[in-house]
């Protein structure tokens, strides 16, 4: 680089036109570095200066790529802040300063990174660099001096930057500060909105309509859950912001401008996104714009979500117009292919279209495929029951729609419309059977008699008389007389016991099948099976179709064993047509009557016996092991023989596994031991954990049953041959040996220390084999270490070199170190605890990692004496307090460990170090942000709530509960933080369940508690449509207040009980919680099904409450409170409340 030796010189470099950006900052910074022989006065002015007009300048193309140059960024942010430290250059940079225009430049700069995104392919490192100094530029502008914006480069930049957002993918956007950004962004954004004066103007609003909206709907839309939290609360409030406050009075107008060219990459899941924003924000008040908006949006490139977002609009609790429906009617009706589900769906919305239009649609949707069919005939249907005239349906629309088409009296149109009849009274449905009875009308009789099925026994009896006598009994309506003794049973049998001859004839010849049905009933109802021919029931089933194979098993399945071989002709049927799966999913679907049928089961082993159908191993997983043993017995040989054969197909074995849960020691297998050796030693990669779990069964079976010959003899014998093999092992030998010795019962062995230390010794010399992870893993099972077994193993671990073991040998290693070490070796534990987990924190598997090391950890802990854990403990808590970020999740982890293995011995002690570790991690709550972390210790102080209520002192629990209470409104954990809050409601509960007693004069502390956690389940909360979350809550408002009884004889001679004295306590307090619901609830909303969810939790505290404190909620409501107050008060009163 040329060397300067005057001021000219470098000037007329850094301003000639053909000079580079690049070359111009080295040059810049080196003469802001006085490394040049030359004197420029103001050369940070001069430098500063030139910086702004060059970033400025749009016209030229020389300086053009100036303002793209990161480096020049870090400079200008440099020069700026050494002008900033005097009041003269300050002012002085101030006015040089109000040249730029730097929305304009920030705009350029975002649209030229945003061009160079390419899909699935990380940002280049030139245009990272260039937005990280933009942004960190913006920040330093904006926090030490001032930035002059209009809305309308306020709305551009927040156009390039929603762009830029779009574009990122998942991975992308988590390599930046993005969350930071958008404040940034954000606050940029809302400076024009400061101003006291201030209106939209007109052209900023058209702008962000026609070029932001779109941008903002496909972000909500499609990527929602890979946008950062705060990124998307930022732009989901400037968007409610500018539709529902700033444009709310024009928004069907300007929706039909966004909507009039929308963009390619905009589709129909950000349309859905800004309807239903729209019905949240806008259908309490303005019904009618809700209705102009659906016309706009259905009215160009989105007309075929007009059945979708007609299903969004009907769900709002508010009554639309009729014109509305017509206009949307008439339009659809226009059309070359008019949408006939729609205009179904429309005749189910609007009563008055529903009477005038319903023969239209059901002529002319006539042609209609049966799955749109169906939807139909279900839309129409609904209108008449909610014009409350479904006995018109039944009479004439439904006698009507069977002339156009005879998909109307399919089974499957049927079961959308039977469920209606009970919508009807008991007089209208008698009268309506009378009418079909007199004309004869077998399909519209069909209906009714169908949907009387699942009416109440009233609506059944008021049309019982008119089946008394033969009048539904003529050929072909066997159905009916089917589903009439479904209704009346054996008491229509006994009135007439004719109805099967009257129907099928003298002969009873069946040739249908209802005909079927009508005499399986009347076996069913009689256990008579005389009028019924096996041949024929065989020949049915052979003639079934495939969609009825199922249906019909799963209706006769236990009156097919009334006729011998039907369950083995069934078998062939369902195997042959069927997929193996469906029959398989609804055998595993009845298994606990298919269990009770002895035939059914001997059938299907004669039917595997004979056909061999592949799937059998599959079969007798679904069964329990017991009716396998006690069914298919026979089958067990040929199943080890596969096994032996075929040592590749892991299910044969993890069948087998499955079946010797409980082993009956009567197999050969289970029987000789030589045998369990040759199907141990037949064994491969795959399925060797279901054969260790197998040989583990049968070993401890025989150990249970020791005292028996046979198992004794089992037992000696083989742990004889294993000894004796282990000269010379082969890998079963060594595989037997190991679930040998992994028992608490190896050690009761002749020779048992001998057999241990040769088997020891024989896998740490295989440890330099390759097979690191299986002879580590074979060292950790072994339940009892001798003294001289666990120096041969410290022997062995310090030979392997560190450097080249993988991260789960590394877990295993921890863990067998724990196993051999002592209480001497404690801290050495903790540390190597903490270096492990900090080490394979960036392990693709380091959640099973992390699951390994603490329950390590934790067994290792529990052989500790009482003064080394207590040490252990303190220097957790020190060092939890002390230590950098980066330790604190591994630290709390490591307390959360110690905290499960606190002993009643030390009481005292113990319980000053449970204080000490909740008041640390509350100390470093705010550097944790692993949810994993958070849930441990949530989890282990609620565990130990419930199972060491002794080292719970007052102070302790009040300290769990303002615990619980921080986690809860601080809320933050992302895809985990229901998991989060559920743990920690859970964590309340607890605290409520076993010591309510300590809060008798203290139950505003668990009030205050309870109140605040409902804000994350309401609309504005990070769990806003979490059902979950909304039970859980809901269960703890319960267990609040409804105080378990425990009554003791003491007690139950007093007057008052606890319950009672607990209950009293708490409800000078619950009423706040009423208020806050419904304070939450009209100003913060829930969504339909959390409220739904929670509904029993506020009707425990009305039953609660008594008059004094209701009148109380009623006196702290204002006049909308009150009303709403009223409503659900009633709804308790009908629906809420307990009634004998």
């Amino acid at each position: 680089m040329e060397e300067f030796t005057s001021a000219e010189g470098v000037t007329r470099l850094l301003r000639n036109k053909n000079t580079s950006p690049e070359t111009a900052v080295a040059v810049a910074r080196r003469l802001l570095g006085c490394e040049y022989s030359l004197y420029l006065p103001n050369q940070a002015m001069f430098v500063f200066d030139l910086i702004c007009d060059r970033v400025s300048d749009f016209s030229g193309k020389n300086f053009m790529c100036w303002k793209f140059c990161p480096e020049l960024w870090l400079l200008w942010a440099e020069v700026w802040h050494a002008l900033g430290s005097e009041p003269l250059s300050r002012e002085i940079r101030t006015k040089s300063f109000r040249k730029v225009k730097l929305m304009l430049v920030a705009i350029a700069v975002i649209d030229d990174a945003s061009s160079k995104i390419e899909p699935e392919q990380p940002l280049a490192p030139e245009s990272d660099s260039l937005l990280r100094n933009l942004f960190q530029c913006l920040n330093i502008f904006l926090t030490s001096g001032y930035i002059e914006v209009e809305e309308f480069s306020a709305m551009g930049l927040l156009k390039s930057y929603s762009f830029l957002l779009l574009g990122m993918d998942l991975i992308t956007i988590s390599a930046f500060p993005i969350d930071e950004w958008s404040m940034l962004l954000n606050r940029i954004y809302q400076l024009p909105h400061q101003v006291v004066t201030y209106k939209p103007s007109k052209k900023s609003m058209a702008k962000y309509f026609k070029e932001v909206l779109p941008v903002h709907l496909t972000l909500f839309g499609h990527r929602k859950n890979s946008l950062p939290l705060d990124t998307y609360e930022i732009l989901h409030k400037i968007f409610l912001s500018v539709l529902f406050e700033l444009e709310r009075t024009v928004l069907p107008a300007q929706v039909a401008s966004a909507m009039e060219s929308p963009p390619d990459f905009l589709d129909e899941r950000g349309v859905l996104f800004l309807f239903q924003e729209v019905i949240v924000n806008l259908a309490s008040t303005d019904i009618a714009a809700c209705e102009a908006i659906y016309v706009k949006l259905t009215a160009g490139k989105f007309f075929s979500m007009a059945e979708s977002l007609i299903t969004v609009l009907s769900n709002v609790n508010k009554t639309l117009s009729s014109t509305f429906f017509s206009e949307i009617y008439a339009k659809e009706l226009a059309q070359p292919l008019p949408n006939w589900t729609l205009l179904s769906r429309l005749l189910q919305l609007d009563p008055d279209l529903t009477a005038s239009k319903w023969k239209e649609v059901v002529s002319r949707s006539a042609k209609e495929p049966k799955p749109s069919l169906m939807v139909i005939a279900e839309n129409i249907a609904l209108g008449f029951v909610r014009a409350r005239d479904f006995p018109l349906f039944a009479s004439e629309v439904y006698p009507f729609a069977l002339t156009v088409s005879d998909y109307w009296s399919s089974p499957e149109i049927l079961q959308k419309l039977t469920p209606k009849v009970n919508e009807m009274s008991g007089n209208q449905i008698a009268k309506l059977n009378q009418q079909f009875l007199e004309s004869k009308s077998l399909k519209p009789l069909s209906l009714l008699v169908q949907g009387l099925l699942s009416c109440p026994l009233a609506k059944q009896k008021a049309s019982q008389a008119l089946f008394a006598d033969y009048s539904f009994c003529h050929a072909g309506w066997s159905e009916i007389a089917y589903y009439l003794l479904c209704i009346y049973g054996e008491s229509l049998l006994e009135t007439l016991p004719e109805i099967c001859k009257r129907t099928l004839g003298q002969k009873l010849i069946p040739a249908s099948k209802t005909d079927f049905d009508l005499l399986f009933r009347i076996a069913e109802l009689t256990g008579d099976v005389t009028h019924v021919d096996t041949k024929q029931v065989l020949q049915y089933i052979k003639s079934m179709t495939k969609d009825s194979i199922i249906p019909f098993a799963e209706r006769w399945i236990v009156i097919m064993g009334l006729f011998p071989g039907s369950y083995t002709e069934w078998f062939k049927k369902a195997f042959k047509k069927l997929e193996a799966q469906s029959v398989l999913n609804y055998i595993q679907r009845r298994q606990y009557i298919l269990c009770e049928l002895p035939l059914f089961l001997s059938e299907l082993l004669v039917y595997i016996q004979e056909s061999k159908p592949p799937c059998v191993y599959d079969l007798m997983s679904i069964f329990p092991p017991m009716v396998v043993r006690r069914f298919f017995g026979k089958l067990l040989s040929q199943m080890v023989a596969d096994a032996l054969e075929h040592p590749k197909k892991t299910i044969i074995r993890s069948t087998l596994k499955h079946i010797f849960q409980e082993p009956a020691l009567n197999t050969h297998l289970e029987k000789d031991f030589e045998e369990l050796h040759k199907f141990v030693s037949k064994t491969t990669e795959d399925t060797l954990p279901d054969t260790i779990a197998i040989a583990e069964r049968i070993w401890l079976a025989h150990i249970t049953t020791i005292k028996s010959p046979q198992s004794k003899a089992f037992v000696e014998n083989g742990a004889k041959k294993l000894r004796e093999s282990l000269k010379n092992p082969l890998n079963a030998d060594l595989l037997l040996s190991s679930v040998i010795l992994s028992m608490e019962s190896a050690k009761e062995l002749e020779n048992f220390e001998s057999f241990l230390e040769k088997y020891v010794a024989i896998i740490c010399k295989r440890i330099k084999m390759g097979n690191m992870e299986q002879q580590l893993s074979a060292l950790n099972r072994i339940s009892t270490l001798t003294q001289s077994a666990s120096a041969e193993i410290k022997k062995a671990i310090r030979k392997i070199e560190s450097a080249k073991v993988s991260a789960k040998c590394q877990a295993q290693l921890f863990s067998l170190i724990a196993k051999i070490s002592n209480a001497e070796d404690a801290h050495f534990i903790a540390a190597l605890y903490l270096a492990l987990r900090q080490s394979l924190s960036k392990n693709v598997i380091y959640a099973t990692l992390r699951e390994h090391l603490n329950a390590s950890l934790k067994s290792f802990v529990k052989t500790l004496p009482d003064d080394v854990y207590t040490d252990i403990f303190a220097s957790t808590i020190t060092s939890l307090r002390d230590s950098q970020t980066e330790y604190v999740p591994l630290l709390v982890d490591l307390g959360s460990i110690l905290t499960l293995c606190l002993c009643k011995d030390s009481e005292f002690n113990h319980a000053k170090l449970l204080v000490a570790f909740i008041l640390a991690f509350t100390e470093r709550k705010a550097d944790l942000d692993d949810p994993v972390t958070i849930l441990l210790f949530v989890n282990t102080i609620t565990d130990s709530l419930s199972e060491k209520t002794w080292v719970f002192k007052q102070y302790t629990v009040e300290l769990v509960l303002s615990t619980a209470h921080s986690l809860s409104h601080e809320l933050d954990y992302g895809a985990a933080s229901e998991k989060v809050y559920n743990s920690v409601v859970k964590l309340v509960s607890f605290v409520v369940l076993f010591h309510r007693h300590r809060f008798s004069s203290r139950y505003h502390l668990i009030v205050k508690v309870v109140a605040d956690m409902m804000m994350p389940i309401s609309n504005t909360g990070v769990l806003r449509s979490s059902s979950a979350s909304a039970a859980a809550y809901a269960r703890l408002l319960t267990s609040l207040c409804e105080p378990p009884s425990h009554v003791n004889t003491k007690e139950s001679d007093s007057l008052t009980s606890r319950t009672a004295i607990f209950r009293k306590a708490l409800r000078k307090h619950a009423h706040i919680l009423l208020v806050n619901y419904i304070h939450t609830r009209l100003n913060h909303r829930f969504s339909g099904n959390v409220n739904d969810q929670m509904m029993p939790g506020i009707y425990s505290l009305f039953s609660l409450l008594s008059k004094t404190e209701l009148l109380l909620v009623n006196l702290c409501l204002d006049n909308l409170g009150r009303a709403y107050y009223q409503s659900i008060y009633s709804t308790y009163k009908d629906h809420g409340k307990w009634r004998e």
